[in-house]
């Protein structure tokens, strides 16, 4: 579905008026939506009255955007607690459940605009049986439909592991029995962070495999103050973790991009390359595409002290009175890119990346060191998941660039990104003699004999196909 086309979602969709605050169900935010590439609405969230999920439909068919809403029966197959908690429903029970489930599905289904379903989010491993088996009686019935499921990162303690973020239970006496004991090698830390992710990833995937998987992990938080300009390490980490599920699985993958800052001013998101670099190292690594938090400014945000900001154009794509935050517009701006080079790269088979030259994100790494958590800032320690290097290829830059290698019709095939979020970078590639085809971030093309030279903005890319 779409595969000539990056996964480009929105979570937060637009929403119906409430209080004093307007519909974004409109024309206008969705023509802007389209124009910014977004191709899928999840309507996971705050506003799911009928009316506003028709609307959403019938707008989302008229500007050809593939909707993803969340069926209230989903939330009973991740119920940890309670008589009616998954893991305490008889046979009789969870059949029923199935057939509901089924049932409101295809009623959903009827409508031309319908992609699939957003299951859920951040769900605690506790409540995987469950989910996994709503995914595969999804598959089982709705097999031409998109099943997508959100995890959450490997930022966690051990009671976000067995119960989730959002649908956490305050109380925990209830619970089915744990399965396993966090201790050891699985013990919840940053240094085991890999073997407890992947734990978490198992629970779920060896059950049951949906249409997508992803995580949202936000690489621009304001954790370090000291740090304006810092980027987390989990960007790279959690976007190479996902691509390789992809290929374990047999599945599609892709990450969440952060739109902004939310609950605090420390920090602003005011260059495009934040943006671009996002999704960039995200493609980087063989993923399908991304999803964007927030995409419409969530209602359930708008009263939060500290939150102000956010509202009114320091978040979201849309922001909560459905105008074009700066956010939306670097998007609209850059999606010729993407549509350019989307059904190539998404057709290619990701070999591996590697990254070259010296990293200088406008801080100094020595004063770094002793912040704590400081391991979690990336600091041109590219990780060596996924690595791949083509050593016919010589790259001479003033900054640091990432290198990724794809392979289509046994031809290589480069996606070059600038891994500063800051400095622009001036980068010369030298590739075995063939005629080539490079598109830039702006959209323009390039053709060159072996040799090229770009001047690449903070966070842009570029793509690189040999025309023999």
């Amino acid at each position: 579905m779409l595969n000539d086309k990056f996964v480009s979602a929105i979570f937060c969709a637009p929403t119906g008026e409430y209080e004093n605050y307007p519909s974004r169900l409109t024309d206008e935010v969705f023509a802007a939506l389209k124009n910014m590439g977004i191709n899928r609405i999840f309507g996971y969230g705050f506003d799911s009255r009928a009316e506003t999920v028709e609307r959403t439909f019938e707008l989302c068919e008229k500007y050809g955007i593939l909707y993803y809403p969340t069926p209230l029966t989903c939330g009973r197959y991740v119920r940890l607690t309670g008589d009616k908690a998954y893991w305490k429903l008889s046979e009789t029970e969870r059949k029923q459940l199935d057939d509901d489930f089924v049932a409101e599905v295809a009623a959903l289904a009827e409508h031309k605009a319908f992609g699939g379903i957003m299951f859920g989010d951040e769900a605690g491993y506790l409540a995987f049986d469950g989910a996994a088996h709503a995914c595969n009686v999804f598959k089982a019935h709705f097999a031409e439909y998109e099943f997508m499921y959100n995890f959450f990162s490997y930022s966690i303690d051990e009671k976000i592991f067995w119960t989730g973020i959002e649908s956490a239970p305050t109380e925990c006496a209830e619970l089915q029995p744990k399965p396993f004991e966090l201790t050891g090698d699985l013990q919840v830390s940053f240094a085991n962070r890999f073997r407890v992710y992947d734990k978490l990833l198992k629970g779920f995937l060896d059950k049951a495999v949906p249409s997508y998987v992803s995580q949202d992990r936000y690489p621009m938080e304001p954790h370090w103050a000291e740090v304006p300009t810092s980027v987390h390490v989990a960007l790279f980490e959690l976007s190479a973790v996902m691509s390789q599920a992809k290929r374990k699985y047999g599945m599609g993958s892709y990450n969440y991009v952060q739109v902004g800052q939310w609950g605090n001013d420390i920090r602003r998101m005011t260059n495009k390359g934040e943006l671009l670099l996002q999704i960039n190292v995200i493609l980087s690594y063989g993923n399908d595409g991304v999803a964007f938090f927030p995409g419409a400014f969530p209602l359930d945000w708008r009263n939060i002290p500290g939150y102000n900001a956010a509202k009114n154009g320091e978040s979201s794509l849309i922001d909560i009175y459905g105008n074009v935050t700066r956010f939306g517009k670097w998007l609209a701006d850059t999606q010729p890119f993407y549509d350019a080079i989307a059904a190539e790269m998404r057709a290619s088979n990701f070999v591996g990346v590697s990254a070259y030259g010296h990293y200088d994100n406008g801080f100094i790494l020595d004063k770094v060191a002793s912040l704590p958590d400081s391991e979690c800032i990336y600091q041109g320690n590219f990780p060596d998941m996924c690595y791949a290097r083509d050593e016919n290829i010589v790259v001479d830059s003033t900054n640091q660039v990432a290198v990724s290698l794809f392979e289509h019709n046994d031809k290589r095939r480069y996606f070059v990104t600038n891994l500063s979020s800051v400095y622009g970078n001036k980068v010369e590639l030298i590739l075995p003699e063939s005629n080539y085809v490079a598109t830039l971030q702006d959209g323009t093309t390039m053709e060159f004999n072996g040799k090229i030279r770009v001047d690449f903005a903070a966070g842009e890319a570029m793509w690189i196909v040999s025309k023999k």
